[in-house]
């Protein structure tokens, strides 16, 4: 790890030297406690702790309103970039959430499906990118297909 820290708050202590402070990365990002010293007392730091990020999955959809029998396409980005790697499309089918396509991301990290329903029926979609070594299951907000 390298650069240099930034103060992101400050936080009461307790009288058993307990602290807390709520943050809300955007990245992946280290975080570490630092106690700036007092009078007769030294200052020290904690340990370097790595909270993780899911991934960021965008989705829009070329139709919302569509005529059986025609074909939609639904398209958006993961972030970070994971090129290569697979995200899924999923249908809410009998009140579960169910794989109906997957495709590998291109190299600046884009998805594209493309879909025909086969009834007269609302669907429920969203895109799943599965957690990786680096960032936890990041998942699209909910698209109605009418």
């Amino acid at each position: 790890m390298s650069g240099t820290w930034t103060t992101v708050g400050r936080a009461g202590i307790t009288t058993t030297g307990a602290w807390a402070l709520a943050v809300t990365p955007v990245y992946n990002s280290y975080y570490r406690g630092t106690y700036l010293g007092a009078s007769g007392l030294l200052g020290n730091s904690s340990a370097n702790a790595l909270v993780r990020v899911a991934n960021k999955v965008a989705i829009k959809l070329n139709k919302n309103n569509i005529t059986l029998g025609t074909t939609v396409v639904f398209s958006g980005a993961v972030a970070p970039n994971k090129k290569g790697q697979y995200v899924y499309l999923q249908a809410l089918i009998a009140g579960k959430w169910k794989n109906v396509r997957y495709v590998k991301l291109t190299t600046t990290s884009l998805y594209a499906f493309a879909w025909k329903p086969t009834s007269r029926v609302d669907y429920k979609f969203r895109v799943v990118k599965p957690a990786d070594t680096l960032n936890y299951t990041g998942v699209s907000p909910v698209l109605t297909l009418v």
